[in-house]
C-alpha cells in the first residue's frame, strides 16, 4: 500500500520552533510495533513538545499520532546494495516543509533515560564520533 501525501501545514514560526524526532521504516525487517514503541520511548523520556515524523513505504498500524511521509527518492543505480542509504533522504533541503530541531533515531534504540539535552545542545549539525572506525570523519548514524 503506498502512503499518502499528508496535507498537515504548520505556520512559520510553530516550525521553526518546534522538536522533531525523525525515524524510518522501509520493507519489513521492523514492524509497526517499532514506531510505535519508538514513539512511546520519546514521549516516556523527553520533558519538550515535538513532533513524531516517521518516513516509510507501509503506514499500516502506526500511532495516528505521528505523522508518516513517504521515503523521498534518492535515485541510486540499480542493483545498489541496501546498506541504509534511505537515510540519505533526510537531508532533502525541504523535507515536506518539516522545519527546527531534529532528532534521527534509528528504530532499533532503546531509550533509558532523558533525551531533552539532544534538542538543546548547540549547534546546526550534530553526529556521533563513530569509534569502531576511528579514522572516519563521518560520524555514525546508528
Amino acid at each position: 500500500m503506498s502512503v499518502p501525501e499528508n496535507d498537515d501545514v504548520l505556520n512559520t514560526t510553530e516550525q521553526q520552533n518546534q522538536n522533531i524526532v525523525l525515524c524510518m521504516k522501509w520493507g519489513t525487517k521492523y514492524g509497526s510495533d517499532y514506531v510505535n514503541r519508538l514513539y512511546n520511548m520519546v514521549k516516556r523520556h523527553t520533558t519538550v513538545d515535538f513532533k513524531m515524523v516517521c518516513l516509510t513505504d507501509r503506514t499500516e498500524g502506526i500511532d495516528p499520532n505521528v505523522q508518516c511521509f513517504p521515503i523521498p527518492p534518492l535515485d541510486l543505480p540499480a542493483g545498489s546494495p541496501e546498506r541504509g542509504w534511505n537515510k540519505l533522504s533526510t537531508f532533502e533541503p525541504d523535507l515536506y516543509g518539516l522545519k527546527g530541531n531534529a532528532l534521527f533515531l534509528d528504530l532499533d534504540v532503546v531509550i533509558v533515560d532523558n533525551i531533552d539535552s539532544f534538542f538543546t545542545h548547540s549547534g546546526d549539525f550534530l553526529i556521533i564520533h563513530d569509534w569502531k572506525r576511528p579514522w572516519r570523519i563521518t560520524g555514525n548514524s546508528s
